[in-house]
């Protein structure tokens, strides 16, 4: 993993968001949604990778992950998804939030844009 970071630590930041359940590609973010079924979210850990390397994690979202399985106990569905921001190395107000499944598979991402969430939602 040297050309990829992890953070551990939980964060405070709270939104909303669309997620898809198996997304095959960052495409499949970019459909439109039933607004009743914005989920809100909260951000348990961050991953950030390489220029090259979230191409290639935003370009196949099916391939295993071992960089998600860690999170795999931390991240979950529920009233409010606990999820892990992936993003790309110098930028972190952008990036895909994910629940991992289990063997470092996606479960569900949705698209995360720090300027789509409202400053009271916001606690950095």
């Amino acid at each position: 993993m040297d050309n990829m970071s992890e953070d551990k630590t939980p964060s405070r930041t709270d939104g909303s968001a669309f997620f898809v359940f198996s997304p095959r590609n960052a495409d499949e973010f970019n459909q439109p949604f039933p607004l009743d079924r914005i989920q809100s979210f909260r951000i348990v850990g961050r991953i950030t990778l390489s220029g090259m390397d979230y191409e290639n994690f935003a370009t196949d979202m099916l391939v295993e992950r071992e960089y998600l399985e860690p999170f795999e106990a931390s991240c979950r569905t529920g009233a409010v998804y606990e999820c892990v921001l992936v993003c790309r190395q110098g930028n972190n107000r952008t990036g895909i939030l994910v629940i991992p499944d289990s063997g470092g598979y996606i479960k569900c991402a949705a698209y995360y844009d720090y300027r789509e969430v409202s400053e009271d939602e916001v606690q950095v």
